[in-house]
């Protein structure tokens, strides 16, 4: 599965997303041509490469990623930036991070349990 996120905090909201116990995964550098005049990195993309047993499973990943939604959007409309972010599931559909429900995260996370 993979993120990409885009907006001046795209770093620091990915390594945010990749803390989120129960998901496994690595950041991907972006290209060099992505980063702001203030030296924001622009553009972040990363890879969960799986998703490890936790009390409360996919549903409860999936509550920690709305509640990371949530926190970065705040910081977002608060610092008057924008992010914006695709997920791609492991049999290649996308959805809109920011607008996805909690059963289309559910289902996108499904694709990585074996």
């Amino acid at each position: 599965m993979r993120i990409a996120l885009e907006g001046p905090g795209a770093d620091a909201a990915l390594a945010a997303l990749l803390a989120i116990e129960g998901l496994e995964g690595t950041a991907v550098p972006a290209e060099k041509l992505s980063v702001t005049k203030e030296g924001g990195l622009l553009f972040a993309i990363g890879v969960i490469s799986s998703v490890i047993g936790i009390p409360g499973g996919l549903i409860t990943i999936a509550d920690k990623i709305i509640a990371w939604r949530t926190e970065q959007m705040a910081k977002a409309v608060a610092n008057r930036e924008r992010l914006s972010g695709v997920l791609e599931d492991a049999q290649g559909r996308r959805l809109v991070l920011f607008n996805a429900t909690h059963e289309q995260i559910v289902a996108a996370l499904q694709t990585l349990v074996r």
